[in-house]
């Protein structure tokens, strides 16, 4: 079995508080929302479990900002590919989403895996 590394088509960068996301979902901005990482291709999320009703597998979100200054700030479309730690009555905690994003722009995927490379390999951009 291949590392996951080697199964990604682009690297992956794990961000800290400095990385923000907005996300809406049913025209209500979502509250609490916490961006793990990011990759050219997609990102993952934390969203609050009180948050997280009719999020699903296939889902398409179609309202996401990823907020930083060296990011491009456009609405970006994703698509749910997993959704995990979410527990049958418990509202506290927090579930994980794994996005795909849909409909990128070359520009916008080529700004995207540079930032990320050049923080890789700690290049300032």
């Amino acid at each position: 079995m291949e590392p996951v590394s080697e199964m990604r088509r682009f690297a992956r960068l794990s961000v800290g508080p400095d990385y923000e996301i907005s996300l809406e979902f049913k025209g209500r901005e979502m509250a609490g929302v916490v961006l793990q990482n990011i990759s050219a291709c997609g990102c993952g999320v934390k969203v609050p479990r009180a948050e997280s009703a009719g999020l699903e597998n296939g889902l398409r979100l179609t309202q996401i900002y990823l907020i930083h200054p060296a990011l491009p700030y456009v609405p970006l479309e994703a698509t749910i590919v997993r959704l995990l730690g979410r527990a049958d009555g418990r509202q506290e905690g927090y579930v994980l989403l794994g996005l795909d994003f849909v409909f990128v722009s070359p520009t916008v995927e080529q700004l995207l895996l540079r930032h990320i490379e050049n923080k890789l390999n700690h290049r300032e951009d």
